[in-house]
């Protein structure tokens, strides 16, 4: 009986013990995935350190998983990558699950891989984008001008830049669109005098300058002839310049001026709890990077796969993309120049 009484007990234990391994078994086994984050082969990079530095938090806040898959987590020393996971090649191959980057071109590479561009603003790339089009900035400020009773507007624009002929490009055909008369649509040159002159010769009762390269000071020139002139219309400009961006680093500015940017502020939320992880407030790039970190882990999760093309398929059906791999969940936002800084005033729909 003490024999089959111990027999009994050990059965018990064995019992137990199986159950516990199958309960911890998913934890104890969790497959590793590795998500890789690229940035500039350039320093400084301070719009890449804040997009970076989003993302992380993204990992953190993740618990260094994305669905049932752990996150291996490394940082590069070198400052070229940070990977999450073995490798800190730029080259994606079959052991990387995803990519997100703070290379303003995207290093959209190919459409084999899940890469989330935090600075691209070019459509028709490889990669998924979580920021608005340039295109869609200048249609975005045209609509904005006609609800502000705008009806004539003169466009100016820098010679030679694809980045600023698709944002006055967009202005453009959406202003006509709405009914507004665009007059002229003029390359900026000097002396900026005349080209003032020029302007208030129009007769517009809004100036457009489709933007311009860091550093930034020939808009403001322009805008300060203006006044000095006499011009009293709508003095609007748009953030072209991504990854340095006028809201990092304005230059001179014309009270009164409106910014069309790309880069809308972060949720109130947001804020407290970015804080809490950096101990800092965030700058205008940093929640792009987290929204970057989200959506790829999100596209794995959704997955359930490891597989790139897998992952990759699974993004297009996520909220933040359109299914092309375009944002349908972030639009450019309208800024005002007051006492020298930018004060934010709508996003723009």
């Amino acid at each position: 009986m003490r024999r089959a009484g111990w027999g009994l007990g050990i059965a018990i234990v064995l019992v137990m013990a199986a159950g516990a391994w199958l309960g911890f078994r998913p934890y104890l086994t969790r497959e590793a995935v590795n998500v890789v984050f690229i940035r500039p082969g350039v320093k400084p990079a301070p719009a890449a350190d804040a997009l970076e530095s989003g993302f992380r938090l993204a990992v953190s806040e993740s618990g260094g998983r994305a669905g049932r898959f752990r996150l291996l987590h490394r940082s590069s020393e070198d400052g070229t990558g940070l990977s999450i996971g073995a490798t800190l090649h730029i080259e994606l191959d079959d052991d990387v699950a995803a990519a997100v980057s703070a290379s303003e071109g995207g290093d959209c590479l190919g459409d084999d891989h899940l890469v989330v561009s935090t600075l691209g603003v070019d459509p028709g790339t490889p990669c998924f984008r979580i920021l608005p089009s340039l295109g869609n900035m200048g249609a975005s400020a045209a609509r904005w001008a006609k609800r502000a009773g705008v009806s004539r507007v003169f466009v100016l624009r820098e010679m030679f830049d694809e980045g600023i002929g698709a944002v006055t490009a967009g202005f453009e055909t959406e202003a006509k669109r709405v009914g507004i008369v665009v007059p002229a649509a003029e390359p900026v040159h000097d002396p900026v005098e005349s080209v003032a002159e020029e302007v208030l010769e129009a007769g517009p009762d809004c100036v457009f300058y489709g933007g311009e390269r860091a550093p930034f000071s020939r808009m403001a020139h322009v805008f300060a002839a203006l006044r000095h002139q006499g011009y009293r219309g709508r003095l609007v400009m748009a953030d072209v310049d991504i990854k340095v961006s006028m809201l990092d680093a304005p230059g001179p500015l014309v009270e009164g001026t409106y910014l069309v940017s790309p880069l809308a502020p972060a949720p109130a939320d947001f804020v407290p709890k970015y804080r809490a992880f950096a101990g800092k407030d965030p700058g205008p790039h940093v929640y792009y990077g987290y929204l970057g970190g989200r959506a790829a882990l999100g596209a794995i999760a959704a997955a359930n796969s490891r597989d790139p093309g897998t992952v990759r398929r699974a993004a297009a059906s996520l909220p933040q993309f359109d299914g092309k791999g375009e944002t349908r969940t972030n639009f450019p936002a309208l800024y005002v120049v007051k006492e020298g800084r930018f004060e934010f005033v709508e996003v723009l729909k």
